[in-house]
């Protein structure tokens, strides 16, 4: 409940710190997140929850960390291999979404994004752990944590880019 408050909150300190021109294309790029989440998954997610409880209930603990680190492993290659192509040519898909000469914010989106994906893994693996209250507690935490840096990048006068650097370093330090 905590943090659905602080989303409200966030999405309120957005709207009235940045520009009605930044703000869309904000939404714009975090919209995008569920297409390059989806190129950087294949499924993982679905599995992790599936066969890590079980490998709990059967005390395998070293498939168990196996399979995390297996899984961010790949991860990783998945998220390299859409976030850089994305990043690098740039500038021939981002006239057909209006949002050419944006390729700075682009490239702190896909920082962000890369970092992102790596957390949601770790949420994931602790609630297929039956950790919930650690997920609940470090999710407060990480949230408060974006909300005070963006906060914090709005009040010195930074614009989108800097808005999308701090959300980049709150997920880095979930990571």
């Amino acid at each position: 409940l905590l943090t659905k408050l602080l989303g409200l909150l966030y999405v309120v300190l957005l709207a009235r710190g940045l520009t009605v021109d930044d703000y869309g294309i904000y939404n714009f790029i975090v919209g995008g997140l569920l297409v390059f989440s989806y190129l950087c998954n294949f499924g993982l997610a679905s599995s992790l929850q599936r066969f890590l409880p079980e490998y709990a209930e059967l005390g395998q603990y070293k498939r168990i960390i196996k399979t995390i680190f297996v899984s961010h492993g790949f991860r990783f290659i998945l998220s390299l291999a859409t976030l850089v192509p994305a990043t690098v040519f740039f500038a021939q898909w981002s006239g057909f979404f209006n949002i050419d000469g944006r390729q700075e914010e682009f490239f702190a989106f896909a920082v962000g994004a890369f970092f992102l994906f790596q957390v949601h893994y770790f949420q994931l693996e602790f609630n297929a752990l039956f950790m919930h209250k650690a997920t609940s507690v470090i999710g407060v935490a990480y949230t408060l944590l974006k909300y005070i840096l963006v906060f914090m990048v709005l009040a010195s006068g930074f614009s989108l880019t800097g808005v999308l650097v701090a959300e980049a370093m709150s997920y880095a330090a979930g990571f």
